[in-house]
């Protein structure tokens, strides 16, 4: 037989190429499907994202931490699955001549960096211990308390020749972050911490009225009357995008939507004017043109206001997400960084939640002086056009400190289409100076402000590097009168100019594209309405229902539970904090002795919540699963 060509087995083998790949798109789909656990409690975790390696394709888990996605058959597929805090973890199956496929994970607990980070400041909440913790594979390790500090380990063995009292991190100059060609820009390098101050509440209103007061009274936020309304159907399911009126009499105090767990924050005296001072009487709630009173109000320190209400589980699929950037010269060192983490959170988010029908907008603002002062990108579900508009914006102008962050919210609140038929609104502010400071710019932030919280918009704030303390104050009082929460960008990733320390007791450092997603993830995941005890209470998915386990010091049981459950504690404990998954305080117990507390969560919408504690300070939690 003559030897084929060198020619002719190139295009044989081209032919046989294109013929396998469409093979391959053709052949039959398996669907792989399984659950993720907490390897050390074996609680599902919910939100945890599963992708097909080096694609796309991807999917969460469930309230139950369950997860399913197809896949065409082939002779192996690996599968990543990541969760926030628990480090991540590969499996590699055989899916060819399979219909389905089982793959399960359990994930331990680890550092979200590639180096631990260790931060806490020198702020203590009143009459309690803020020792430095830290975990490294999984093993506790503490250092002293004294001056604001930062640190890199590799290792526990590094951790324990560090004397722990550190100067603060040296500076990075403008200059040498932008010396950086745009083409080395990757995802994954920014670096950035959370406040959620509605899990820190007597925290918070100690920093208001202490360390940040002069702001308090600078802005005219002031935020110490709040009030807490948890909304469900007769079935135990939230009840998402309920109008929710706190009121005096006939007068509205003020308004707000439910979220995806069904419960809504108000305010009373917020800005102190002759309407929102007015003492707070009753609540209504409004939903499908039918309205319902709460008429013995509960203030947040002596609990939550509860109603439930006839009507069918909702399940709103919208999500409706703007970012709203400064886009000023004083941004150049970190503007095309964050144009790269944004858009990668989306391109993940979009692979994760199949469910989801994503509409992305934008505004764009600089200043009065500039060539512009807002430019804007309406929600389109065409994601691809958005994500060119935001890669098309350059940072310049300014000269001044304040900028027209006003402006910018008025026109993402007021000419931004957002749905009527939402899971969730966020509104990203990426930005790293203040407002400008007059009478008349002071008034429309409170307009603003009110207007946000009445079409249930959350602002969630991204503070860079310039932000100061009255800046951050501001951000949080956003965050907080809007159901939001305060993300800010650190030092650790080497990027940009410095970055001041925020007023609280400890933070964790993450991936800011990964906090992103979390944030994302937690104000989105709603309890599916089809959701029965049989599928979530399935005895091989880990949960303790024992009374004995000498293994934990705190055993909650039975796991999951129909409402009434036990906390049996090997230690007494000061505090014990239930939380929902974005750490929102739902319930707090003081004073607890060793032992067993019942706790009720029948009035709460079913889901995971999470039971947290210090014990020689060391936070402790355990996730709990209510179905009704």
């Amino acid at each position: 037989m003559k030897k084929l060509s060198l020619l002719t087995y190139c295009l044989l083998m081209t032919i046989f190429s294109l013929n396998s790949t469409e093979i391959l798109a053709q052949s039959p789909q398996v669907s792989i499907f399984g659950k993720v656990l907490d390897a050390e409690t074996g609680d599902p975790l919910i939100g945890a994202s599963i992708i097909v390696s080096g694609t796309k394709t991807g999917t969460v888990t469930d309230i139950a931490g369950h997860y399913s996605l197809l896949w065409h058959q082939d002779k192996e597929v690996t599968l990543e699955c990541a969760y926030a805090g628990y480090a991540n973890q590969m499996q590699t199956v055989e899916t060819l001549y399979q219909r389905a496929v089982e793959v399960n994970f359990k994930l331990e607990t680890g550092a979200t960096l590639d180096e631990v980070v260790i931060v806490s400041s020198t702020r203590e909440r009143k009459k309690r211990s803020s020792a430095i913790e830290c975990y490294i594979d999984g093993v506790s390790v503490k250092g002293k308390k004294s001056e604001p500090k930062m640190a890199k380990v590799k290792s526990i063995e590094e951790f324990a020749t560090m004397d722990m009292v550190l100067s603060s991190s040296s500076i990075v100059s403008e200059a040498a972050a932008v010396s950086k060609s745009e083409s080395n820009i990757s995802a994954g390098t920014l670096t950035a911490g959370e406040i959620h101050d509605f899990s820190k509440w007597e925290l918070w209103q100690d920093i208001a009225t202490e360390d940040l007061n002069q702001w308090e009274t600078h802005w005219n936020f002031h935020l110490t009357d709040r009030y807490t309304v948890q909304v469900l159907n007769t079935e135990g399911f939230p009840i998402v995008g309920a109008t929710v009126f706190l009121e005096n009499g006939e007068t509205t105090i003020w308004t707000a939507k439910t979220d995806n767990t069904g419960r809504v924050e108000l305010w009373s005296g917020v800005f102190n004017t002759e309407k929102d001072a007015a003492k707070a009487t009753n609540i209504k709630v409004e939903y499908k043109g039918e309205k319902h009173n709460i008429e013995q109000l509960i203030p947040f320190n002596q609990g939550v206001n509860f109603l439930k209400i006839a009507e069918s589980c909702n399940e709103n699929n919208i999500l409706d997400i703007a970012f709203v950037v400064d886009a000023t010269g004083s941004m150049g060192d970190e503007i095309a960084y964050l144009q790269i983490e944004l858009m990668d959170v989306i391109e993940k988010i979009q692979a994760q939640r199949e469910d989801l029908i994503i509409n992305l907008g934008s505004v764009f603002y600089k200043d009065e002086t500039d060539d512009y002062v807002t430019r804007k990108f309406d929600f389109s579900d065409d994601i691809s056009s958005a994500v060119k508009f935001m890669q098309a914006q350059q940072a310049s102008g300014g000269g001044d400190y304040p900028e027209a962050m006003d402006a910018a919210l008025d026109v993402a609140l007021n000419q931004l289409n957002w749905s009527d038929k939402t899971v969730a609104k966020l509104l990203f502010l990426v930005l790293d100076a203040p407002p400008h400071y007059t009478p008349e710019i002071l008034k429309k932030l409170e307009k603003l402000t009110h207007l946000a919280a009445e079409k249930g918009v959350r602002i969630i704030p991204v503070a860079g590097s310039g932000i100061d303390k009255s800046t951050e104050y501001l951000m949080r009082s956003f965050a907080l009168t809007t159901n939001g929460t305060y993300v800010f960008l650190t030092d650790h990733s080497g990027v940009g100019n410095a970055h001041i320390e925020p007023t609280t007791d400890e933070y964790e450092v993450e991936k800011f594209n990964d906090l992103l997603i979390r944030v994302i993830g937690q104000f989105t995941v709603v309890s599916e309405c089809n959701q029965s005890i049989a599928n979530i209470n399935d005895p091989t998915n880990g949960t303790t229902n024992s009374k004995e386990d000498p293994k934990n010091s705190v055993i909650c049981y039975p796991n999951p539970t129909i409402g009434r459950f036990k906390v049996k504690l090997k230690n007494p404990v000061k505090e014990l904090f239930i939380t929902d998954l974005s750490g929102k305080i739902l319930l707090r117990f003081d004073a607890l002795k060793a032992g067993e507390t019942e706790i009720n969560l029948a009035n709460f919408p079913n889901g995971i919540y999470v039971v947290r504690f210090l014990e020689k300070e060391q936070l402790r939690t355990r996730r709990v699963v209510l179905v009704y």
